[in-house]
């Protein structure tokens, strides 16, 4: 889905002489819009999500412009500035001459979460490529003189378009296990191991965050609370059966009993559960609904959800229904972590 903010960013290109010289930088200022005006002006289709915090960023390529990737799956930066949160302003130094192409980033951060660095070694990391989008381009922009404004729309593609799921399949993760819960309680890690530090009797579900074998793991107890073993913890509804968090995004999924989503949001010792549909799923499963069938869930990187049966099938969900992935699990195994 996609859908277009009227609102216009402008770009101050100022250089203190009076005549164009080669060589020279030109300094381009860049005021982002408040959070409020950004709801006011897509008060019909607004479609970030509340819980997450908007950073900007733009970067500029061109002729004599040196463009940086951190790897070959990576996007390549140019001159970069950002990112910085709404109604801020940031700046950046960009070599003057003709067909200069900025182009404007939005990555979408945790509330209190300080906006990253835009540089090729943040976007050479999947969980940081996954939650970045492009929001706005201009092309073959000349910076030969000592005054000029760039105009861009602010356009964010959806949170089904980011930067990650733009690039082509050869650079698109490999699902793989990270880890399983077991029926009487045990976390077993990738490798086989059991984790005595958080096995436990009451353990009912669980997901992983982290890519290596690591604790970067969230527990729900049979009371339904959820520990994320950072000294934080709140608890779910009663309803919820499984709950998932996706590795990109940060945002907490739940399935219910007909086999609906919820996007789940904490508000200290508590959560609400939000009923996900098809304008507001970040998956590609249809209506935002999994096959009541289905044991637990595990969310992947961009529109990915992984889905674990009462066989022990692992399946991937998507617009057509599930697709046996060819993962199957021990029958103790009740939840894994598949992304």
């Amino acid at each position: 889905m996609k859908w277009t903010l009227a609102l216009m960013f402008s770009f101050s290109a100022l250089a203190g002489c009076s005549r164009a010289r080669p060589g020279d930088a030109v300094g381009v200022r860049i005021r982002t819009p408040s959070t409020e005006a950004l709801h006011k002006a897509g008060a019909q289709s607004y479609t970030l999500p509340a819980d997450k915090q908007p950073c900007f960023g733009v970067h500029v390529t061109g002729s004599g412009i040196s463009a940086t990737q951190a790897n070959s799956c990576a996007p390549t930066v140019g001159v970069a500035g950002g990112f910085v949160g709404p109604n801020q302003e940031l700046s950046l130094s960009v070599p003057r001459g003709s067909g200069r192409n900025f182009e404007l980033l939005v990555v979408l951060t945790e509330p209190g979460e300080n906006c990253p660095a835009l540089d090729a070694s943040f976007l050479g990391k999947n969980e940081n490529v996954y939650r970045t989008y492009v929001a706005g381009r201009a092309f073959n922009v000349n910076l030969d003189s000592d005054n000029a404004t760039v105009d861009i729309i602010l356009d964010f593609p959806g949170l089904m378009a980011s930067m990650g799921e733009a690039r082509n399949s050869v650079c698109q993760p490999q699902a793989t296990l990270r880890g399983s819960l077991l029926s009487n309680g045990d976390i077993v890690t990738a490798g086989g191991i059991t984790d005595s530090f958080l096995s436990s009797p009451i353990n009912f579900s669980y997901y992983k965050t982290g890519l290596g074998d690591t604790r970067a793991v969230g527990v729900m107890a049979t009371s339904g609370e959820l520990n994320l073993f950072a000294g934080q913890s709140f608890t779910l509804p009663p309803y919820v059966l499984s709950v998932t968090r996706k590795p990109d995004s940060g945002m907490y999924i739940g399935m219910v009993a007909d086999g609906s989503l919820v996007q789940i949001i904490p508000n200290g010792a508590d959560s609400t559960a939000v009923p996900l549909n098809a304008a507001s799923c970040p998956f590609f499963t249809s209506n935002c609904q999994v096959p009541p069938w289905m044991q637990s869930l595990s969310a992947g990187f961009g529109g990915r959800l992984y889905g674990l049966d009462h066989g022990g099938q692992v399946y991937e969900i998507g617009a057509q229904g599930p697709v046996f992935t060819g993962l199957t699990m021990p029958a103790v195994v009740s939840q894994v972590s598949f992304y």
